[in-house]
């Protein structure tokens, strides 16, 4: 009798270690869950990070052709202007030696003169579009620099999140094994009760 009792006492010992892994067993099942949902969440924004760099590497390869137009442009206003104002220099100097043509030269001076204040503003114009084109390729520069450094981050915890999911499988794989044991051992003990049970009557 004194074995029987002794028996079921190791039986319920059992019985509540068996309940104890069980339960940790669930909590762990529960973690490595959480954590697949998680790394699905991860991959999605590296996802979408990925689709955002893209997006920005296209606006700012259409940036630059721009800034390229707008420089051939300024190059011909240059051209342009540096003609002007060697065509006012002679028709200034066709003024001195021409006084009958003075008043016609003063017209065409004016005319160029208001041609060269217009291209000035073109100039002018083109060059803070010029000045705006780059500095929105540098803040295209710098976004596409943090988000690439975002998704470095990004890689670095996934990498974690899957050592972290690795370790919690061996550990499933060692719980579930240790459970295996205790089952085992739980089925022998019974045996013996049984057995001392049989003995006793």
């Amino acid at each position: 009798l004194t074995l029987a009792s002794g028996a079921r006492e190791r039986e319920t010992d059992i019985k509540k270690e068996l309940e104890v892994t069980v339960a940790n067993l669930s909590e762990k099942e529960s973690l490595v869950q959480r954590l697949n949902s998680e790394l699905r969440t991860k991959d999605d924004h590296i996802g979408e990070l990925e689709a955002t760099n893209n997006d920005l590497l296209n606006e700012l390869t259409a940036l630059s052709e721009q800034l390229k137009i707008g420089e051939l442009a300024h190059a011909k206003l240059d051209a342009s202007l540096n003609a002007l104002s060697a065509t006012l220099v002679e028709e200034q100097t066709a003024k001195r030696d021409l006084s009958e043509e003075a008043s016609k030269q003063q017209s065409l001076a004016t005319n160029y003169k208001e041609q060269l204040e217009r291209l000035e503003r073109d100039v002018e114009k083109s060059t803070a579009a010029t000045a705006r084109s780059a500095e929105q390729i540098s803040q295209l520069e710098r976004s596409r620099g943090e988000l690439t450094a975002e998704i470095a981050a990004l890689s670095t915890k996934l990498q974690l999140v899957e050592h972290a999911k690795e370790e919690l499988e061996i550990s499933l794989g060692d719980v579930k094994s240790s459970l295996a044991a205790e089952q085992a051992a739980t089925k022998s003990l019974r045996d013996e009760l049984s057995a001392a049970n049989e003995a006793a009557l």
